[in-house]
Parts: C-alpha cells; sequence; structure tokens
C-alpha cells in the first residue's frame, strides 16, 4: 500500500505542477480522457488513472483497481479488483464514487466492459475451469456464457453491439488468435493468417470496420511484438507499428485518426504510454512516469 500511495502522490503533484506552470487542470470535456492502469514494482494490484491525450493533468479514479471501461454515456465505471484474494468485478460513478461490487466468489472474474446500450456487462471468468466469456447485466445478475466450448478472453463490443471481438485459445498449441462472433455467441470465425499464432488484444475502430491488436511472430526477426490493425472482414492486414523492445495494447480515438497504445522502448524502461497516427508513422510519449502504465482506454 505505501507504494501505491506513492503512485497517487506522484500523479496528483505532477497535476498540481502543471496547474502551478499554467496548463489548465483536467478537462471535463471526456472525449478528451484517457483512462489507464499503474503499476509500481512490488505492489500487488495497480491503480486506474486518468489523463488528458495532450499529457496534461493526470490523476487516480480509484486505487487497487484495473482495466477500466466506461459507459457510451460516460456515467459509470467497470473494473476489476483483487483486494479480496481473487478478481470481481464492480461497477461505480465515472469519477470512482459509489463504488458496488457485481461479482462475489473463488473465481477470477476481470476484464469487464459495457454494451453500447449500457444494459449488459462483457467479462471473462474461470469459473467452469477455463477462462470464457459471460454477460451479465449491470445488477451482476442474469449471467449468461457465451462461449461454453472453448477459452475465450479479452472481449469487446463492437460500437453497434452486435458483434464481439476476443482472443480465443488461451492455453492452446496452437497459440492465442483474434476472433469474431455475434453479440449472442453465435458464428465465429478467425480473421488472421494461420501464422498469426500468438495474437491478442484485438480493439474496433469508431466505424466498426477494422482492428487493432497485438502479434509476436515469434521468428526472432521481429521485436517482441508488433501492433497491426486487419479489417473486420478478415482483409487489409497492415503491420503498424514495431519499434522498440514491446509495444501493445492499441486503442482508438474517437475519431480514428489516433490510437493509444503501452510502448516499452528497451528492455529495462518502464511500460509507458504513447500516442500513434493511425498510419503507424508517428508516435509520442503521452508523460513520463517512473512507473508501469498499461491498459489504456480511450473515451469515445
Amino acid at each position: 500500500m505505501v507504494r501505491q500511495n506513492s503512485v497517487t502522490y506522484i500523479l496528483l503533484m505532477a497535476a498540481l505542477l502543471l496547474n502551478v506552470a499554467g496548463c489548465n487542470p483536467f478537462v471535463s470535456d471526456e472525449d478528451r480522457t484517457i483512462y489507464f492502469g499503474t503499476w509500481w514494482e512490488g505492489d500487488d494490484f495497480g491503480n486506474i488513472c486518468a489523463v488528458t491525450p495532450d499529457g496534461r493533468a493526470p490523476r487516480v479514479i480509484v486505487e487497487d483497481a484495473v482495466y477500466p471501461r466506461l459507459s457510451k454515456d460516460r456515467t459509470r465505471i467497470v473494473y476489476h479488483s483483487g483486494l479480496d484474494g481473487d478478481s470481481e468485478i464492480w461497477i461505480a460513478n465515472a469519477d470512482g464514487s459509489a463504488a458496488t461490487k457485481l461479482t462475489d466468489n473463488d473465481f477470477a472474474d476481470s476484464r469487464p466492459c459495457f454494451s453500447p446500450d449500457g444494459s449488459t456487462i462483457l467479462f471473462e471468468s474461470d469459473r467452469d475451469g477455463s477462462f470464457r466469456l459471460y454477460t451479465m447485466d449491470i445488477t451482476g445478475d442474469s449471467v449468461v456464457s457465451l462461449t461454453p466450448a472453448f477459452e475465450a478472453i479479452r472481449g469487446e463490443y463492437s460500437p453497434n453491439g452486435e458483434r464481439i471481438t476476443f482472443t480465443a485459445g488461451l492455453n492452446s498449441t496452437s497459440g492465442n488468435k483474434i476472433q469474431i462472433m455475434d453479440a449472442d455467441g453465435q458464428n465465429t470465425q478467425t480473421i488472421l493468417p494461420p501464422d498469426f499464432y500468438h495474437s491478442w488484444g484485438s480493439h474496433w475502430s469508431p466505424d466498426g470496420t477494422k482492428l487493432a491488436f497485438t502479434a509476436y511472430m515469434g521468428d526472432g526477426a521481429d521485436p517482441m511484438n508488433t501492433i497491426y490493425t486487419v479489417n473486420a472482414d478478415a482483409t487489409g492486414l497492415t503491420p503498424l507499428y514495431s519499434e522498440g523492445y514491446s509495444q501493445q495494447e492499441p486503442q482508438w480515438s474517437s475519431d480514428g485518426s489516433e490510437l493509444v497504445m503501452v510502448h516499452r522502448p528497451t528492455m529495462s524502461d518502464m511500460n509507458q504510454l504513447y500516442i500513434l497516427s493511425a498510419d503507424g508513422l508517428d508516435a509520442r510519449q503521452l508523460f513520463a512516469s517512473s512507473f508501469h502504465c498499461f491498459q489504456p482506454y480511450w473515451v469515445w
């Protein structure tokens, strides 16, 4: 807890110094907000924070929690926390207040996200022996298994709510696969070539026509991993960024012109947040931190 309080102190002091220097405080326009997780070496769990896309006014939203996702109307946030000894899903106001636990069991429930209409929460759980995707309503009731026949993690609704992209084959000998299915769990399809046997973390573009994701080819020629984009109809596979030691977790801006990603320039560096142009030609660091940043979420 001491180190997590140190993270809180660093972020709040950074915001204070920026304001003293004449910069505007945290803006109220949620289109200009990036939520993300932080982790300090030795922490059991991280914190959920927020920052503007130009790196100003970082602040802590929820302590001892990770994987933030906001409702489309920007009034609520879901996340998971391990304070109970295993991962449970919580819902709160967008500022982190009025937090309520939605799951309470001995299994790992994690990585929640809202459906576009805000009525359903998609999440992953190992409650049936392996990680699969489930839905529940915003009170934690009416749990439905979407992937009863195969392992699946990192689910995300398409902008229109009709489809879900996810990572399948968590423990498969053939590697992880980016897949798409209907929102009811039907009509599953793999959209990448067979040699993309380690691909994960797919995210929809705002118009629902593309996915950004991370892949590791594993042949020793590429960096640790590379960010790609692909059309939702499985065409147009394009490598986007592969500089430095590692890059992953790409998330689109609301107009599709940029992405936020986690980038690690060298093995000895911390995971940092970078803004990447949609053509992959320009990358800039969001802000410099002395702690790990991960799981960014660009609020639309």
